[in-house]
Order: C-alpha cells, then sequence, then structure tokens
C-alpha cells in the first residue's frame, strides 16, 4: 500500500509537471484542450459597449467678497448759540465846529447796535448833556428806541448856542445806554464859538421917528415832523419847534390829542436869524399804548394861525 501511495503521488505529480506547461503554450497559441474540452482564439468580439462623453463641468462662479459697512457715526446734538453782547458803536460827526453866539449847529448821530445775532430786542436810551442855556433839538433827545442786533442808524442833533456868550470852547457829550453795563457809551463833542469883537459905538442922537406903517404879516411855520415813538410807561420827552418869519410878532404853541401821562410844556421864545422861534416840550410817561395823531397849533399876536400832524407810536415791546 505505501508503495502504491507512493507510486500515484509520483504520476500525479509528473503530470501536473507536464500538463501546466503544455496548457500555457496552448493559451498562447490560440486553442488547448483541457480535459476533453476544445478552445480557440477565433471566438467572436464582444460588442464593444457605447461610451458616453462626459459633459464637463461648469467652473463655479466666484462670489464677491462682501463689503463691510462703516459704523455709522452718532453726530451729537447741536448747542445753542449763545447770546454775546458788546459795546455799541457811537459816532457824532463832526467832532467839532465853529458857530457864532447863537448860531445853530448840527451833528450827526450814527449808532449800531454789535450785539450777536442770537440777541433779543434791546432798547437803547440817547441823551445829549450841553451847557445851561443851550438848546438841543433833535430825534434822539432823551429818547429810547429798540434796535435789533445789527441794526444802525444815523439822525441829525442841533446845537444852539445862547446869543450873548462869550467866545471859546464848549464841550457837551452825546451818551447811550442799554440793558446791561457793555452797552453804556459816551462821546465828547465840541462846539467853538468864535463871534466878531464888538464895536463901541458912539452915543447917537435921539430924532423923531416916523410913524411906522403897519407891516404885512406872514403865516408862523412848525418846523417839526415826523413820525416818534415811546415806549409804554417809560420818559418820554419831544421838543416841539416853530418860527415866525416876523421877528416882531408873539407866538402861542399847543398840542392836543396826547396819549394818558404826556402833557405840554415849558416853552421858550428866542429870535435866530431875523426871526422869532418857539420851542416847546411835550414830556411824561404815557400809559396806553396806540397811535396818537398829534395836532400841533401855532399862532402868532396878529391873527396868523398854522396846523400840523405829528405822528407818536406808543408800544409795549414786552
Amino acid at each position: 500500500m505505501k508503495l502504491l501511495r507512493k507510486f500515484l503521488s509520483g504520476f500525479l505529480l509528473l503530470f501536473l509537471l507536464i500538463s501546466i506547461p503544455l496548457a500555457v503554450w496552448g493559451i498562447a497559441k490560440g486553442n488547448f484542450q483541457l480535459h476533453g474540452y476544445a478552445a480557440t482564439a477565433e471566438s467572436p468580439s464582444p460588442t464593444p459597449i457605447g461610451t458616453t462623453t462626459p459633459s464637463p463641468m461648469p467652473t463655479p462662479s466666484i462670489l464677491p467678497t462682501p463689503t463691510v459697512l462703516p459704523t455709522p457715526t452718532i453726530m451729537p446734538t447741536p448747542s445753542p448759540i449763545p447770546c454775546t453782547r458788546f459795546a455799541p458803536t457811537l459816532i457824532v460827526s463832526p467832532n467839532s465846529q465853529v458857530g457864532l453866539p447863537g448860531q445853530a449847529l448840527t451833528y450827526n448821530i450814527s449808532f449800531r447796535n454789535n450785539d450777536s445775532t442770537t440777541c433779543p430786542v434791546t432798547t437803547f436810551s440817547f441823551t445829549t448833556f450841553a451847557l445851561n442855556g443851550w438848546l438841543v433839538t433833535g430825534y434822539l433827545t432823551q429818547s429810547s428806541y429798540p434796535f435789533l442786533p445789527g441794526s444802525t442808524t444815523t439822525v441829525p442833533t442841533t446845537i444852539t448856542s445862547p446869543n450873548s456868550i462869550a467866545n471859546g470852547n464848549y464841550p457837551f457829550t452825546v451818551s447811550v445806554t442799554g440793558s446791561v453795563q457793555l452797552h453804556s457809551v459816551s462821546v465828547n463833542t465840541n462846539y467853538q464859538v468864535s463871534g466878531p469883537t464888538p464895536t463901541i459905538l458912539p452915543t447917537p442922537t435921539a430924532t423923531p421917528a416916523p410913524t411906522p406903517s403897519p407891516l404885512p404879516n406872514h403865516l408862523p411855520v412848525i418846523q417839526t415832523q415826523g413820525i416818534y415813538v415811546a415806549k409804554l410807561g417809560k420818559p418820554f420827552q419831544l421838543n416841539i419847534i416853530g418860527y415866525d418869519p416876523d421877528i416882531i410878532d408873539s407866538l402861542n404853541m399847543t398840542v392836543t390829542n396826547l396819549p394818558s401821562g404826556i402833557t405840554e410844556g415849558p416853552c421858550q421864545a428866542y429870535p435866530y436869524l431875523g426871526r422869532k422861534y418857539l420851542s416847546c416840550f411835550i414830556s411824561g410817561n404815557p400809559s396806553e399804548p396806540g397811535i396818537y395823531i398829534l395836532q400841533i397849533k401855532l399862532v402868532d399876536n396878529r391873527g396868523g394861525v398854522v396846523i400840523k400832524n405829528i405822528v407818536l407810536l406808543v408800544y409795549n415791546l414786552f
């Protein structure tokens, strides 16, 4: 048995050693037989399976980089602009003049409110100070007026020296005051009197004069005109001036339709440049607001009568 097994094992090994190379060679040649089966290399070619060319993939879009918005700046709430007070501008032109005794000289008073535009309306009072016996007339004489910031005005003021005054320099002051101390301003101005040296005449011999014929009478003239403003409950004064071309005439003036609190007087008559002048004041503290048409009546002693109306506005600002 052992011998038979060794024989069969050797036969099987030999068979394998011979058949395997032959099978490899047959496959290489295209036909072979194995265990009674024949195979040829002429077998039909397999039907090729159709291939589909793949579509190209689209290139992905590149999204833009998002913009980073800046953080908004919170603006601070603006503070209100404060009111700033400044000293007003006060100019008197000319600063000095020369006149004869009794001559009326005119000075122009220019004023400007220099407060900032955020300030309210301010009431200013104007005063002209001169020596006793001098006559001061003008729109800004002892009067108060409201002014907006930046507003200006220029008005004339007339200064008349006494007839009997000596030659020399006579200063006077124009002042303005407001609601604060900074608004108080003064300007000094000069009036120089320069009259002729009087000549001593010999004592005239008295001769009888003929009886004069009556002179023709001329109507008097009211010089004051325009619109004037007064503040309710505050001091107000206005100088009304008239004259008669006939220097020998005497004059009388009345003012009617005055507001409550305003009265007439006093009056002063004086000769000047061949005419007879009459200066009358109305003054007081008006107690009722409104628009008043003042009627001025000027009468001379020979029947001459003239009437003129002016306007007085009494207001209450606050």
